[in-house]
């Protein structure tokens, strides 16, 4: 479901894509969605927080837990951090720019909009 929410709302934008277009996309009900999600921004969460997890068998934050923990130069963690970055970057910088611009319109998209600056510049 994530996948396919993703490829539609890169796809056609926040608004002109329904749950019901996901779900008959994705093979399941829209029931299933509002469960699983509670609805179009629970499923925008959903993707931003696959594409911060990055593409490695270990998500992509304890990978950089990981390189600050060990015991190693700080060019090497810079080095594994920019590594990291280009990683998850292409994955996350689309759905930011889309929650963004739903949220000019959609208070429930503000307010992700928010949370998700807040959660960047505390974290």
């Amino acid at each position: 479901m994530v996948d396919v929410a993703r490829e539609m709302f890169l796809q056609h934008g926040y608004g002109a894509t329904t749950v019901a277009a996901i779900g008959a996309a994705a093979g399941v009900s829209v029931e299933s969605i509002y469960k699983t999600f509670g609805g179009k921004p629970g499923l925008v969460r959903a993707i931003q927080e696959a594409g911060l997890a990055g593409v490695g068998a270990v998500p992509a934050p304890e990978r950089s837990d990981a390189l600050s923990a060990r015991a190693i130069s700080p060019a090497a963690i810079v080095r594994g951090w920019a590594t990291l970055a280009a990683e998850v970057t292409p994955r996350v910088a689309p759905i930011m720019l889309l929650v963004r611009s739903a949220a000019a319109s959609d208070p429930d998209m503000a307010m992700l909009q928010e949370q998700l600056t807040s959660i960047a510049w505390s974290g």
